[in-house]
C-alpha cells in the first residue's frame, strides 16, 4: 500500500511538472581545462552551490588542451572550461556545444606597492625591453621595476601581441621573469614589490588588494568599457560540453546563462546569452 502510494506521488509530480532542481544529482559535474579561466568558473560554481547544495560540481586545478576532448569523450569530465584557441566549428560539426560565456579583460596588473595608476601600449613595451627600470620614471616612486610574463604561446601573451603591437615585435629584456601558469603569476606578482605583469581581473579581484589593475591607454578595465569597445585586450571564456550532456550539466549552463551573469559582472567579466 505505501509502495502503491509513493508510485503515485511520483506519477502525479511527473505529470504537474514539478521542479526538482533541488533534488541531489546522481554524480558530480566535474569541469577542467584553462587555468585562466578557472577562477571565474569558481565564483560562478559558488553562487550555484549556495543556492543548490545538494548539488555537487567539482572544479578541477587545470588540464592541457590535448587532454581535454578525451577526458570529455571518456566521462571522466562533464564540462571544458576553455580560452583562446578553440576550433569552434569543427568542435560544433562533431556535436559539442560551444558556449561562449564570458569575455574576461586582460589587464596589466601591478603590487600594491606601486603608484602609477595608468600606463600605454608605448611604455608597456619599453618596461618589457628593459627601456624603463624604475617607476619613477613614470612618475611614481623610486622603486625598480619588477616585470612578470607569461610563456608567448599563452592566452594573455597573444591578446597583448594582437593589440599592442610593439609587444609582438620587442626582444623581452633579461630581467622579465616568466610564469607558466596564469595562477603562479598572480601569486608572484601579489609577493614582489615594483612587480608587474599580464593578467585578469578576476585574479586581481581575489587578490584582496596585493595587487591592482591599471588603467590602459586611458581606459580603465570596467564592464561598461568592455561593452562599448573603449577597452579592449579581451579574451574570450567557453565552456563545452558533449552532445549528451545531463540534465543536470544542462541546469548549471542554465545557470550560467541566467543568475550566472550578475556573478560574472561582479567578478569585472563581460557575460554573453546562451
Amino acid at each position: 500500500m505505501i509502495r502503491s502510494f509513493c508510485n503515485l506521488l511520483v506519477v502525479t509530480c511527473l505529470l504537474a511538472g514539478c521542479n526538482t532542481s533541488s533534488s541531489p544529482a546522481k554524480t558530480p559535474i566535474r569541469i577542467d581545462g584553462s587555468n585562466g579561466v578557472r577562477p571565474l568558473i569558481l565564483a560562478v560554481v559558488d553562487a550555484y552551490q549556495v543556492k543548490y547544495p545538494n548539488r555537487k560540481i567539482i572544479v578541477g586545478d587545470g588540464m592541457s588542451s590535448s587532454d581535454r576532448i578525451p577526458a570529455l569523450q571518456s566521462d571522466s569530465i562533464q564540462v571544458i572550461m576553455a580560452s583562446h584557441g578553440l576550433d569552434v566549428p569543427r568542435l560544433e560539426m562533431d556535436g559539442y556545444e560551444v558556449y561562449r560565456f564570458a569575455q574576461m579583460p586582460v589587464v596589466m596588473a601591478v603590487h600594491q606597492s606601486v603608484s602609477v595608476d595608468s600606463l600605454d601600449g608605448a611604455t608597456l613595451c619599453s618596461i618589457y625591453a628593459g627601456r624603463l627600470r624604475n617607476w619613477s620614471e613614470l612618475g611614481g616612486m623610486n622603486l625598480p621595476i619588477m616585470p612578470l610574463a607569461r610563456p608567448i604561446a599563452e592566452v594573455d601573451m597573444e591578446v597583448l601581441m594582437e593589440r599592442v603591437p610593439c609587444f609582438g615585435v620587442i626582444r623581452p629584456d633579461s630581467n622579465v621573469v616568466t610564469h607558466e601558469s596564469s595562477g603562479d603569476l598572480a601569486r608572484a606578482l601579489a609577493r614582489t614589490e615594483g612587480g608587474i605583469g599580464m593578467t585578469t581581473l578576476t585574479r586581481v579581484s581575489q587578490s584582496e588588494g596585493a595587487i591592482r589593475a591599471l588603467a590602459f591607454n586611458g581606459q580603465e578595465p570596467s564592464v561598461a568599457n568592455m561593452e562599448s569597445g573603449a577597452y579592449n585586450l579581451l579574451r574570450d571564456a567557453f565552456l563545452v560540453v558533449s552532445p549528451d550532456a545531463s540534465p543536470e550539466v544542462n541546469h548549471f549552463l542554465e545557470f550560467v546563462a541566467g543568475e550566472g551573469a550578475k556573478v560574472l559582472r561582479e567578478e569585472g567579466a563581460l557575460p554573453l546569452k546562451r
